[in-house]
């Protein structure tokens, strides 16, 4: 008979297929029957399911194991809580059927289902209304799972009466007193033919990587578009504004200047217009503008106050200078007609002359 020494290392915290946590009605003998944490058909016998449990582990003596135990282990499954501890030879003396002998300087970790106490060789508890739940039982040396009605305490399997009995399997650990482990993610061992529920660890830690950093590039993508967006927005309006405030300040409606092609010539001279030239004429008449006629113009008269028969009068014609028709008669002392009009020449003359 082969003789090991502890079940190997236990390192990562172990995660059980969903089914295990679901205790299982087992025939203890013809007589009794208990719900068991972990429960399976082993072989012929009803038993423990292994894949309930971390892997090195194992329910059976076909080999003498000294500690049946995780060394070093590092923390109890998932599902399971600590229960008790001890070192040394105490250890052995609490718990003959799982440690032999381990130092001084170890400890012994008990673990035990959550919800669950300890009698000394199992882990136990009770319970006394439960929901249907499968029965395994051995037919003909074969291990077979059947349906169990609801227990309500009054009528479990083979008369049993009372709370339902719980039982479980212990996981015992063994540690260096004092020591610190540094625990990885965990891990599970799913039951062969059962689907796995659930992500991945590493798919849960991929997606909860990669969701938020792409939530992050989403935003930085979004508030540099709105960003250059708000700056475009703003210079039109600094430049519909410059535009409105140069048109406001500039007081001419007009050109400040003229176009090129209409640049002052300096070798040509300013001219009168065909119409405004002086017209030859007497060399001492004046320079008149022309008068602004009508076809039927009527020509300009001085009419007399008081005329006689024998008084002539002066007349201005339509072009031309003043004429005195007749003889001038009259007093010394009056004005006469020819004077009237050389001084209403000689008027002309300033006026020309300004």
């Amino acid at each position: 008979m082969t003789t090991t020494t502890d079940f190997g290392p236990l390192t990562t915290v172990f995660s059980a297929p969903t089914g295990c946590a679901t205790e299982q009605w087992v025939e203890r003998d013809s007589s009794s029957t208990l719900l068991r944490w972990g429960a399976g058909c082993n072989g012929k016998h009803v038993g423990w399911d292994a894949n309930c449990f971390p892997s090195g582990w194992t329910p059976g003596n076909s080999t003498k194991i000294i500690n049946k135990a995780f060394n070093p282990g590092y923390a109890c499954p998932s599902g399971y809580v600590t229960h008790a501890n001890a070192s040394g030879t105490v250890a052995a003396k609490q718990y003959p059927d799982y440690i032999g002998s381990i130092g001084t300087d170890s400890l012994a970790i008990l673990c035990c289902p959550t919800g669950y106490g300890w009698d000394g060789q199992y882990c136990s508890g009770s319970h006394f209304d439960l929901p249907t739940r499968s029965y395994l039982t051995l037919d003909s040396s074969k291990c077979v799972t059947t349906s169990a009605p609801a227990y309500n305490g009054n009528n479990g399997l083979n008369g049993s009466k009372g709370g339902a009995e719980f039982e479980g399997t212990p996981v015992f650990l063994i540690q260096k007193v004092d020591a610190t482990y540094d625990i990885p993610t965990s891990t599970s061992t799913p039951s062969p033919g059962a689907s796995s529920e659930g992500l991945s660890t590493g798919a849960k830690i991929a997606i909860g990587v990669c969701v938020p950093l792409c939530v992050i590039i989403i935003a930085v993508i979004a508030f540099i578009w709105w960003h250059r967006r708000r700056k475009a927005h703003r210079a039109e309006a600094a430049s519909a504004s410059g535009q409105r405030t140069d048109q406001n300040m500039d007081p001419y409606s007009g050109k400040p200047e003229l176009d090129a092609g209409a640049a002052v010539k300096p070798d040509l001279k300013p001219e009168l217009d065909a119409d405004s030239e002086v017209r030859p004429g007497r060399p001492d008449a004046p320079a008149e503008l022309p008068a602004l006629e009508t076809p039927k113009t009527p020509v300009a008269e001085l009419a007399a106050a008081h005329q006689s028969p024998d008084t002539p009068q002066a007349e201005l014609p339509g072009e031309g200078t003043l004429e005195v028709k007749g003889p001038t008669k009259g007093n010394p002392g009056e004005t006469s007609p020819t004077g009237e009009a050389e001084q209403i020449s000689s008027s002309s003359d300033r006026e020309a002359n300004k």
